[in-house]
């Protein structure tokens, strides 16, 4: 609510503050939300404002004398009623923030123009038909918000801005630029750790497709999903060769194939169809292929009685995985959240086109699916209708396949332009003989078709993805380096993979690979699908080196019965216990923290849908109840080690949880026997009481939030202190290493002695990651250089990253560590001087078992640590 309710009041009450303000000579003036409709004109006396907040006003005009304001480098106006600003306002020279958002604004106001030290203009949510090509005066110009507008072109002006950095051109559907081009919004880049995409590829992409005129690519990726037997190969057959077999074998894994849609209204449509497999075991890969810019067929069934449960869950995952995301705003702009900090999501209407085919309709020997259509398009609007199919009669199949012509005709991202030179990149990686391509091949087969710009490659790269043409993760943290694949090889061969280790009660063997993968005859792919495995966490070595494993464990595909005496946990009485509850629990989640974790793994206390860790003499259980849709950890033992063993399944949850966007599950601890949202106490924690009121059967408890979350971490972890940033230098041969090294890091965390905002992000050498690598070596407060033979002989680490790292060192700037991986010449002149780690420099490698090395490496990177925040000014 406005301050002020009458906007005499207001007024009144501004003109006060004004007046005040030019007798204390004040840099700032804060009259944001009053419900003012007009600013006095005495503002213009106040010669010394340098930042003015009239932000959430119903403001109509502004005074002139404004401009007298001669100082001002920050002027926000979002959220008013403005059309036009004064003339006058150009003579504000030293202005370089301007936010016009969320306004009326057909035109674009002439006088910023005259404003030659602008470096920020945000103009989001107005009326803008169009920019004016005098936009190449602004030469300061490093960030413009021209969100949600109207524009349908932009002047060539903006290539002339060689400072501009930033350009957000979301929801101006008339340029026609896909998604992918565009980037994350900025409410993704806020609630997500997503990067930006550069204002210069935007406009390369948007300019360089004029010249060979707007053709639209007229392709889309068509995914089938379901229960297994639910008919999703037989709907295929039919929709692309209106063809029946009887019986028809279920898909083992996805099965492709191209199907070209003649009926659309605007032109033939190539739709690369998709048909996974619905068994539970096959789950855990879906997640690389259900993307946003698809259309789904969600095929369901009354054999199994579980179509209503079959619904909720797929379409569950499909919003999750493949929404492009949106958050509610306020007519200012500003985003709207919970109570507990949490920002508010659109509804899920802008989740991607599904069909869902109530298949089997006209069989005798099964029951028809049954389920509440009008709930389900309530609670999922992005659903375009429900057919009632029966292959084996064709009922439905007409009006199923007329369904998906007028959906896919009307998507924008189908019909947007489509560049030439993209167009020849496509072609070439089509062409190739090759299943997959190294990424820096890849950047030469685009460079040789004039994609030259490597953020344009990437682009081209993820755009490919999308389609379903070839395969690239380079939005996944885990597999950004991976190749550009053919999508056949990869998915049949992984899927066969996977298969097999289920029936060797998950390990999976390298005598094994040349019979799983008979159809692949190169041993080296044969490893290369293997390691894909390791980077999708689908699987981890079964070895303490893994430097060259036989076996491999693959969680997803171990029993489902738990081990005897788990059920032992829920008894105990002194335990930290968090849970988290999602509205439809990816089978993946539970499998791919074991992964994660699975140095701390107790035994083989593992299984399809849990695990035991073990840390410090604590004992942690993790399980996953796919009934409720719950992952509950139950950790017991020694304090101090149950708070790392706990905290650290949170940081690695919470991480899981985060990279899909749409999972947004409930976070929950046990409180006085009452489950309390996280979120919650965290919010508590900051108010001044710093208490959570908690519902018991006694009634209201008051409990202290601080001492519940000190459970999950201490006090440091969760303030503002300054924490260390840290980089990590090592050999891409010593991958697991850096992993275990990592997984340590993160248990160090839950003390608060490093950057909370330091993550698992892979820094990989290379010179595609020149840059990013220089910039983080730059910001680390330490280096940690592991050091082994492969180390020691790479020129990239050895000329750059070690190089500058004692430098810098020298020089006072960070504190460089050696942690010894190996027996290795590593005393040389320039590191003999430095404490290396483990104790008395025995290499990690030769501690039984390894890991009791690395936990003498965290005792030593923890001293160091803190000794550095007792030193820093701001520690």
């Amino acid at each position: 609510m406005p301050k002020f309710a009458d906007p005499e009041d207001a007024y009144r009450a501004a003109r006060s503050k004004i007046l005040l303000a030019e007798k204390d000579r004040m840099a700032v003036l804060r009259l944001s939300d009053w419900g003012l409709t007009a600013l006095p004109p005495e503002i213009g006396n106040c010669r010394d404002l340098r930042s003015v907040y009239l932000d959430r006003n119903n403001l109509t005009s502004l005074p002139a004398s404004l401009a007298k304001c001669e100082q001002l480098s920050l002027l926000d106006l979002r959220g008013n009623k403005l059309c036009a600003i004064p003339v006058a306002l150009s003579s504000c020279r030293k202005l370089s923030h301007l936010s016009l958002g969320a306004n009326k604004f057909c035109d674009f106001p002439q006088p910023v123009l005259a404003l030659p030290y602008l470096e920020r203009l945000e103009l989001h949510d107005n009326a803008l038909k169009e920019l004016p090509e005098g936009i190449s005066q602004m030469g300061a110009l490093s960030v413009l918000d021209i969100a949600d507008n109207d524009l349908s072109n932009l002047p060539k002006g903006l290539q002339s801005l060689v400072y501009l950095k930033r350009l957000w051109l979301h929801g101006n559907d008339g340029l026609q630029l896909p998604p992918d081009v565009l980037g994350p919004s900025k409410a993704e880049l806020d609630g997500f750790a997503l990067e930006p995409v550069s204002a210069k590829s935007i406009l390369d992409y948007y300019f360089s497709r004029r010249p060979a005129g707007d053709r639209p690519l007229n392709e889309v990726k068509l995914v089938l999903v379901g229960r297994g037997g639910a008919g999703k190969t037989s709907l295929v057959n039919r929709l692309v060769l209106d063809k029946f077999k009887p019986n028809q074998k279920e898909t083992l894994g996805v099965k492709l194939c191209d199907w070209r849609m003649r009926d659309c209204d605007g032109g033939e449509v190539l739709a690369h169809v998709w048909d996974f497999a619905g068994q539970t075991i096959t789950h855990s890969m879906h997640q690389f292929f259900l993307s946003v810019r698809t259309v789904y067929v969600l095929v369901l069934t009354g054999r199994e009685n579980s179509e209503r449960e079959d619904a909720e869950y797929w379409l569950r995952l499909i919003a999750a995985y493949g929404t492009e995301r949106s958050y509610l705003q306020t007519e200012a702009g500003e985003y709207l959240t919970t109570e507990a900090g949490e920002r508010l999501e659109m509804e899920i209407g802008h989740g991607p086109p599904v069909i869902i085919a109530l298949n089997k309709w006209d069989d005798s020997g099964s029951a028809r699916a049954k389920v509440d259509r009008r709930a389900l398009k309530e609670r999922y609007p992005f659903i375009v209708d429900f057919v009632e199919t029966d292959c084996a009669t064709k009922t439905g199949i007409a009006k199923l396949r007329d369904l998906l012509h007028t959906t896919v005709d009307g998507l924008q991202w189908v019909r947007a332009p489509f560049p030439e030179i993209y167009r020849k990149v496509k072609s070439k990686l089509e062409a190739a003989d090759n299943p997959h391509l190294p990424y820096d091949e890849y950047r030469r087969i685009s460079a040789e078709c004039g994609v030259a710009d490597e953020e344009r490659q990437d682009l081209l790269a993820e755009n490919l993805h999308a389609l379903g043409v070839a395969l690239n993760f380079r939005s996944d943290e885990r597999l950004r380096f991976a190749s550009v694949l053919k999508p056949h090889w990869l998915t049949e061969h992984v899927y066969a993979l996977v298969r097999h280790a289920e029936q060797k009660a998950g390990v999976l063997h390298r005598a094994a690979l040349p019979t799983v993968l008979a159809d692949e005859k190169e041993a080296r792919m044969r490893q290369f699908l293997v390691d894909m495995m390791v980077r999708f966490e689908l699987a981890y070595p079964l070895a303490e080196d893994d430097a060259t494993p036989v076996q491999w464990l693959v969680p997803q595909a171990l029993p489902d019965t738990q081990p005897e005496g788990v059920e032992n946990f829920s008894a105990e009485k002194d335990a930290t216990r968090l849970r988290y509850t999602y509205r439809a629990l990816p089978v993946s989640i539970v499998p791919r923290f074991i992964v994660r974790t699975h140095p701390f793994i107790e035994g083989e206390l593992r299984w399809a849908s849990g695990v035991v860790l073990t840390l410090g003499g604590a004992r942690a259980l993790i399980r996953a109840d796919y009934v409720e849709k719950q992952v509950e950890i139950t950790a017991t033992g020694p304090t101090e080690a149950r708070r790392e063993l706990a905290g650290l399944a949170q940081r690695e949850f919470r991480f899981i949880n985060g990279q899909i966007s749409g999972l947004n599950p409930t976070e929950e601890m046990l409180v006085e026997g009452t489950w309390v949202p996280v979120r919650t106490l965290e919010a508590d924690e900051k108010k001044k009481d710093g208490v959570t009121g908690v519902a018991t059967d006694a009634g209201t408890r008051m409990v202290k939030s601080a001492e519940k979350l000190n459970e999950l971490s201490e006090e440091a972890a969760r303030d503002d202190s300054w924490k260390p940033r840290i980089f990590i230098s090592y050999s891409h041969t010593d991958e697991a290493q850096r992993k275990k090294l990592e997984l340590y890091l993160k248990v160090l965390a839950t003390h608060g002695v490093l950057h909370e905002k330091w993550d698992d992000r892979k820094i990989q050498p290379g010179e595609d990651w020149d840059r990013s690598i220089k910039r983080e070596l730059e910001d680390a407060d330490v280096v940690l250089l592991l050091v082994s033979t492969e180390a020691l002989a790479s020129h990239y680490i050895q000329t750059v990253e070690m190089k500058r790292a004692l430098e810098r060192e020298a020089a006072g700037e960070c504190v460089v560590v050696p942690i010894i991986l190996e027996h290795c010449d590593w005393k040389l002149p320039e590191l003999r001087k430095l404490q290396a780690l483990p104790t008395a420099a025995k290499p990690v490698r030769d501690w039984t078992p390894q890991l009791k090395g690395w936990k003498d490496v965290s005792d030593g990177l923890r001293k160091v640590f803190e000794r550095l925040r007792t030193k820093h000014p701001a520690g």
